[in-house]
C-alpha cells in the first residue's frame, strides 16, 4: 500500500472501499464546480471541452473502462476524471491565480494511483498529460480569458467558506 495509508488489520478492507466510495462519489461535485465557474464566466473552448471529456470519463459504459467489475471499474472512471479536473484546475491557478476545486486531491490520487498500480496508472496519467498539454496551449493563446478570469476573481467573496 501507499506510505500515507495505514489500515488496522481487523477492517482494513473496509476501510480502503469505504475510502474508494467518497473518492469516486467526489468527482459529480467536481464536475458541478466547473459547471458553475464556466457558467460564470463565460468561459469555452479547451477548458469546457475538458470538463466535458472529465464528464465523459463517468458516463462511460463500465465495460468500456475496464473488465474489472464493480467499485474498481469506478475507481478508475474517477482516476480519470479526477486528474483531469487536478490538471485543468492547477492550470487555471498557476497562470491566472484562479482555482476553481477548493480541495487539493494531490494525495488521494497518489494514493489512487498505487492502488491501481504501474504501468496501467503511469498510462492514464500520459494519456492526462497530452490533454494538459493541449489545454495549456489553448489557454496562452486566449486574449479574453484573461479579462473574464480577472472579472471573475475581483467579484469572488473573501471570505473561503462564501466562495
Amino acid at each position: 500500500m501507499h506510505h500515507s495509508i495505514s489500515l488496522r488489520e481487523n477492517d482494513g478492507t473496509v476501510a480502503l472501499a469505504s475510502f474508494i466510495e467518497r473518492y469516486v462519489e467526489l468527482v459529480p461535485g467536481f464536475i458541478t464546480a466547473f459547471d458553475d465557474f464556466l457558467s460564470s464566466t463565460g468561459i469555452g473552448g479547451e477548458i469546457a471541452r475538458q470538463v466535458i471529456t472529465a464528464r465523459g470519463f463517468l458516463d462511460a459504459p463500465v465495460e468500456i473502462i475496464s473488465t474489472e467489475e464493480g467499485l474498481e471499474a469506478h475507481m478508475y472512471q474517477a482516476y480519470l476524471a479526477h486528474r483531469l479536473l487536478e490538471e485543468l484546475n492547477d492550470a487555471l491557478n498557476a497562470i491566472y491565480n484562479c482555482p476553481v476545486i477548493p480541495v487539493d486531491m494531490t494525495r488521494s490520487n497518489l494514493i489512487v494511483h498505487h492502488i491501481i498500480g504501474e504501468p496501467f496508472a503511469n498510462q492514464i496519467d500520459g494519456a492526462i498529460q497530452l490533454l494538459n498539454d493541449k489545454l495549456v496551449k489553448s489557454i496562452a493563446s486566449d486574449k479574453d480569458l484573461q479579462e473574464k478570469l480577472t472579472t471573475y476573481t475581483d467579484g469572488l467573496s473573501s471570505d473561503p467558506i462564501m466562495r
